[in-house]
């Protein structure tokens, strides 16, 4: 129901990133405040990076809000808590609530935890939001409320799941607000866009399964191509004069018929139909791609695609079965080969580190980085295992004896390997992750990469580009170069670790492994930055801007 004009009732929803990023969208919070625009509420959707908390608390107070809602990370804990403290200082009757995976599956603990924390919405937020805002204008408690855990005289209580919204078509088109804000200055913006919401896929470290579904419901729903077409037709309108460059979110963009493709193909057609070309990435599972599926991929590049985000996750297949990946290894390497080939770049993920890892399975996930053309990126070397109380893989682990117990802040478990020597290796990575000169170089290398990307993403359509070609050419041809030879550095400097630990040998070759490879991140950032200068300079001579003159 409506708030009256008389009644006003005002609704901040905000979230904290830790960082300055790429990505401005934040779709979750995005829909809630559309919605919530729909129903005549006054909304309005926040996105911090790095503000300090004061900055922070100023801004939303300067729209009297009635309650403030918050996207919850385990990474920005402390700043949420921080500003929620001071926020409740000044103006304790504004009602503030947290939403998202850790909220939902930690909302008890979070609720004891911290005082300044009124409720939590849990799973699916857009009929919660709205429920919430209808009672605590009219000041009733959220007694009735599906969907919410709250506290009743200092008791926290668990109302029963709401049910998922059954059709997506009928939500509005997310707000736009954090893109217009962050993207001012910009001649381009990143547009998110779901297309449905929930998995088909089973991974059993994986937490998308348990999120969106009930015990009614196994949770995949999906939008239509229309609604989806629409929506990317109103994001060209609102920024006519941008360059847009699209992520679809989706878990994986085939589904529900990850082998027909019924629903990808009635997509595509209505592109080409529409004549819209929509430079996008997106991510998908290996074994849904086949050479059958070439014709069908050179129509997703004709339309915009540029990228394909895969999980190949392991090169082992033991592994693969422990994490329940449908993908037998050979599946891995048959989608990124067929991608490659009808020219859609690939990007992969794969984790190094789980509890049952082995020091022969690092070797062949060494062998697969370089196969799949993913070794010149230094987290593929280091990513490990989070492990999530709600994940099919946490019971296992516990059952094995291989459960050390909960991290610090309390959300995810810590864990043993089952060969302890992995540990050596483990925490010897770790120390290249903290380092400065590790985050230094992704920083620089993303930039860069990004930037060849969006130039082949855009040369299609915007004319003013064809005159850097000469120039584009040889930067991505220095930028290859760089990234085969930190491939094989990578490469050589992990093999030493594995070398090192099975041998026996002394902590301090290991240690100057360590120092070596961040000495390697440090002196090609440099190199990759100087690379970027060069060639940043020698664009804006043709006025030509492809990031933009703010990014650094």
């Amino acid at each position: 129901m409506p708030i009256n004009s008389k009644n006003k009732f005002n609704v901040v929803l905000l979230e904290i990133r830790n960082n300055v990023t790429l990505y401005k969208f934040t779709l979750g919070l995005d829909y809630l405040t559309a919605v919530l625009r729909d129903k005549n509420y006054s909304a309005w959707d926040f996105m911090f990076e790095s503000e300090d908390i004061e900055t922070m608390k100023q801004k939303i107070l300067s729209v009297e809000p009635n309650i403030i809602g918050i996207s919850f990370y385990r990474e920005t804990e402390e700043t949420v808590f921080e500003l929620t403290r001071a926020i409740k200082k000044v103006s304790p009757d504004i009602k503030i609530y947290l939403g998202g995976h850790t909220a939902t599956l930690y909302a008890a603990q979070i609720l004891k935890k911290e005082s300044t924390i009124d409720f939590i919405i849990n799973g699916e937020g857009e009929l919660t939001t709205l429920e919430v805002c209808k009672l605590l204008s009219n000041k009733e408690d959220l007694t009735t409320c599906k969907g919410v855990t709250y506290r009743k005289d200092k008791i926290i209580m668990r109302n029963e799941n709401r049910e998922f919204i059954k059709s997506l078509d009928d939500l509005p088109f997310p707000a736009l607000d954090t893109i217009k804000e962050k993207g001012i200055t910009s001649n381009y913006i990143f547009a998110g866009i779901s297309t449905s919401r929930g998995c088909l896929g089973k991974c059993g470290f994986c937490v998308a399964n348990r999120y969106y579904k009930d015990s009614k419901n196994l949770g995949w729903r999906g939008r239509s191509p229309k609604s989806i077409v629409n929506e990317i037709k109103h994001i060209k309108n609102v920024f006519p004069n941008k360059r847009i460059f699209y992520t679809i979110v989706d878990s994986s963009i085939e589904d529900p018929c990850p082998k027909s493709k019924e629903r990808l193909k009635e997509f595509v057609t209505l592109l080409e139909e529409n004549n819209l070309f929509v430079p996008f990435n997106c991510f998908t599972r290996a074994e849904s791609w086949s050479e059958d599926d070439s014709e069908l991929i050179q129509r997703l590049k004709n339309v915009g695609l540029f990228e394909v985000s895969i999980g190949y996750e392991s090169s082992n297949a033991k592994t693969l079965a422990i994490f329940n990946k449908r993908a037998a290894v050979e599946d891995n390497y048959r989608a990124c080969r067929v991608f490659k080939k009808n020219n859609v770049n690939v990007f992969g993920f794969l984790i190094m580190f789980h509890p049952y890892t082995t020091l022969e399975e690092l070797r062949s996930n060494a062998d697969l980085l370089i196969n799949v053309n993913m070794a010149y990126h230094p987290q593929s070397w280091w990513q490990t295992l989070d492990l999530w109380p709600d994940s099919r893989m946490f019971l296992g682990v516990a059952m094995d004896g291989l459960l050390i117990g909960p991290e610090e802040k309390g959300y995810l478990f810590k864990y043993a390997f089952e060969d302890g020597r992995v540990e050596k290796i483990n925490e010897a990575m770790k120390l290249i992750q903290n380092s400065k000169s590790s985050l230094d170089y992704i920083n620089t290398n993303e930039k860069i990469k990004l930037e060849c990307l969006l130039y082949n993403a855009w040369k299609v359509t915007d004319n003013s580009l064809t005159c850097v070609k000469q120039e584009m050419d040889e930067y991505e041809d220095l930028y290859e170069k760089n990234k085969e030879y930190m491939s094989l550095r990578q490469y050589e400097l992990f093999m030493s670790l594995i070398k090192y630990v099975e041998s026996g040998r002394d902590n301090s070759l290991i240690n100057q492994a360590v120092n070596d490879w961040i000495e390697l991140l440090k002196s090609n950032q440099i190199e990759l930055e100087k690379m970027w200068m060069k060639f940043t300079m020698r664009l804006r001579r043709k006025n030509v801007d492809i990031l933009g003159k703010g990014y650094k």
